[in-house]
C-alpha cells in the first residue's frame, strides 16, 4: 500500500501535467470537436452557439452552381439540396467549414474560423455562429475531455 507521501507525489505529477494532457486530448480530437459545430450545429440543425436558428432559405437550391463554394459535388450527389424554409446549413460553404480551428492554452479552448468570409458571416449572423452550443459543450466534456482525463489519471493511480 502506498504511503501518503507517495500518493502526494503522484497527485503532484498528475496536476503538473494536466494542462499539457488536456492540450494533447484536444489536438488528438480536433476533428471530432470541430464537427460538433460543422456537422451537429450547422449541417444538421442550422443553429449557432446560442441554439438559435441562423436563418432559413428563401428559395430552393438544387445545383452546385448556386449557393456555395469549394468542392460541393459530393454534397449535391449525397442528396442534400437547400430547400425553402429549411435552416441555413452551410453544407455548400466548403471554405467556411474547412477553416475551423482550435486553440487551447491556460485551460481555455477557443474555436474560431479562418475562412475568408468569417468577418462577413459574423457581422451578418453574429459572433456566436462559430461557437459551441450548450449541448455540444456537454458532449465535449462527457465524450472527449473527461474520459480521456480519467485515462490520464489512471496512469498515475492504478
Amino acid at each position: 500500500m502506498p504511503t501518503i507521501k507517495e500518493i502526494k507525489v503522484k497527485v503532484d505529477l498528475a496536476r503538473n501535467g494536466i494542462e499539457q494532457e488536456t492540450a494533447t486530448i484536444i489536438s488528438d480530437n480536433e476533428v471530432k470537436i470541430l464537427d460538433y459545430i460543422r456537422s451537429n450545429q450547422l449541417y444538421e440543425n442550422g443553429i449557432d452557439g446560442e441554439d438559435k436558428v441562423i436563418g432559413t432559405y428563401k428559395r430552393n437550391y438544387n445545383s452546385e452552381s448556386v449557393g456555395g463554394w469549394g468542392n460541393v459535388s459530393k454534397i449535391t450527389s449525397a442528396g442534400l439540396p437547400k430547400k425553402i424554409g429549411q435552416p441555413y446549413n452551410f453544407v455548400w460553404s466548403g471554405y467556411t467549414v474547412s477553416n475551423f480551428k482550435t486553440d487551447y492554452s491556460n485551460f481555455e479552448l477557443t474555436i474560431f474560423n479562418q475562412g475568408g468570409s468569417t468577418q462577413t458571416l459574423e457581422r451578418k449572423y453574429g459572433k456566436s455562429i462559430f461557437l459551441l452550443a450548450d449541448e455540444n459543450k456537454v458532449k465535449l466534456s462527457t465524450e472527449i475531455i473527461r474520459p480521456n482525463l480519467i485515462k490520464y489519471f489512471n496512469t498515475f493511480f492504478k
